[in-house]
């Protein structure tokens, strides 16, 4: 996926998965933290479990499990730049969303400064990850990446 931005005349939202595009590209992190353009960020680095990141490349990318676990590594390291940055940043879990609900929600609305009982409804995604044999990005031990 490109980044995808959505914006308005007081607030733009950057989504970019890491890698992104294809073939896959990384962004220029230092570029992110350097350049503000007059306006002020926040990340949220959005972290999913490493084993199930990894199927989800092989299978969206097409590619081996060593290059996903390559990819994730990667983004473990540019991650931890922005991480160590002056920006201010909240790591949020795809799997903790899961769990524990609006509950885990509402700290991303307390980190934004957004006031709100939106609730959408939550499915979980990994299911699908969690049945199909390896060879076809499926179950095996969870490998992480080390920084």
């Amino acid at each position: 996926m490109t980044p995808h931005i959505v914006e308005n005349n007081t607030i733009r939202v950057q989504h970019t998965s890491l890698p992104f595009g294809g073939p896959s590209q990384f962004p220029d992190v230092r570029k992110w933290i350097e350049d503000n353009g007059g306006s002020s960020r926040q990340f949220i680095l959005t972290v999913r479990d490493n084993g199930i990141s990894i199927r989800s490349k092989m299978r969206r990318a097409a590619t081996t499990f060593d290059v996903a676990r390559g990819h994730n590594v990667e983004a473990a390291h540019l991650m931890a730049e922005i991480a160590s940055s002056h920006i201010p940043h909240l790591f949020f879990s795809y799997e903790s969303l899961i769990f524990l609900g609006h509950v885990y929600l509402r700290e991303l609305y307390r980190f934004l400064g957004i006031e709100s009982d939106f609730e959408p409804p939550l499915i979980d995604a990994n299911e699908r990850y969690l049945k199909a044999p390896l060879q076809e990005g499926g179950p095996r031990e969870t490998i992480r990446p080390s920084l």
